[in-house]
């Protein structure tokens, strides 16, 4: 299974989509260019990265403990 995170930018009056993919270990496998400016990440250096790296530290340790319990189900 692969998560994918939408999120909507509307800047000069367009609105666009960021597309973050991961798979269910929270790695990024794909990050498009409207990603790249909200995050300030790179493409080529994000993917392959824990999600994590998109939270802030104070939610990264919950986060990884949700996934954990999500993949027993």
């Amino acid at each position: 299974m692969i998560f994918l995170i939408l999120f909507h930018y509307k800047g000069n009056a367009l609105k666009k989509v960021a597309l973050v993919e991961a798979n269910l270990k929270g790695i990024i496998l794909r990050f498009n260019e409207v990603a790249e400016y909200i995050f300030g990440w790179k493409e080529v250096e994000i993917v392959g990265q824990s999600i994590n790296k998109l939270m802030p530290e104070s939610v990264q340790a919950k986060h990884d403990e949700y996934l954990s319990n999500y993949q027993k189900v």
